[in-house]
């Protein structure tokens, strides 16, 4: 492009010169005014000459345009996916860690192994991030001593099944106040499956 323009600025500039010594060569008569015609319109096809050649090569303008803007649209699509799929990433990863949290934070003050759980986020511009949510999947181990980590193993004893089933709702409260707590997550929204 820029050899094009080039190549245009010299021809324009050569004609420029050449014009501009015929007339100082020819004398001052009426042949005079015919050359200057004659040199004007050899002007004006110098700078119409580019244009001449766009026209006659058949490339159209609208065209190239048009795909430029296509490839552009393209990019554009592509940059939108990239970032969609980086929030997605992130959203997961952030997930993952306050999964990760849960379990470890329940497992090492709770006698319970969790076996799972399921965090549903608020995806709102303002509350985006925010814990709507919490079901947990747990399993009883009764072998874990809170104190001191260590594995107990104690007698069972037979007792009313009334009395287990309400500790066990009591535990699954403190459990249920203790994330509400550490989450700042509805004492509600909070779910305990066994």
């Amino acid at each position: 492009m820029i050899e094009f323009l080039r190549q245009w600025i010299m021809n324009i500039v050569v004609v420029s010169i050449f014009i501009a010594l015929l007339e100082a060569i020819l004398p001052d008569n009426n042949f005079k005014g015919y050359v200057k015609m004659i040199s004007g319109f050899l002007m004006i096809i110098v700078l119409l000459n580019p244009f001449i050649k766009l026209i006659s090569n058949n490339i159209s303008i609208d065209k190239e345009v048009f795909a430029n803007i296509d490839r552009n649209n393209e990019i554009e699509n592509s940059k939108e996916n990239i970032t969609i799929s980086n929030e997605d990433q992130i959203k997961n990863l952030y997930i993952d860690k306050i999964k990760n949290n849960i379990i470890y934070s329940v497992e090492s003050n709770f006698q319970y192994d969790v076996m799972d759980v399921d965090i549903e986020m608020s995806e709102g511009k303002e509350t985006y991030g925010e814990i709507l949510e919490v079901s947990l999947n747990i399993i009883k181990n009764e072998n874990k001593d809170m104190k001191n980590n260590k594995i107990v193993i104690e007698e069972i004893e037979s007792s009313n099944s009334n009395d287990k089933n309400n500790k066990e709702e009591i535990n699954y409260d403190e459990l249920k106040e203790y994330i509400s707590k550490e989450y700042n997550i509805p004492f509600e929204k909070i779910t305990i499956n066994e």
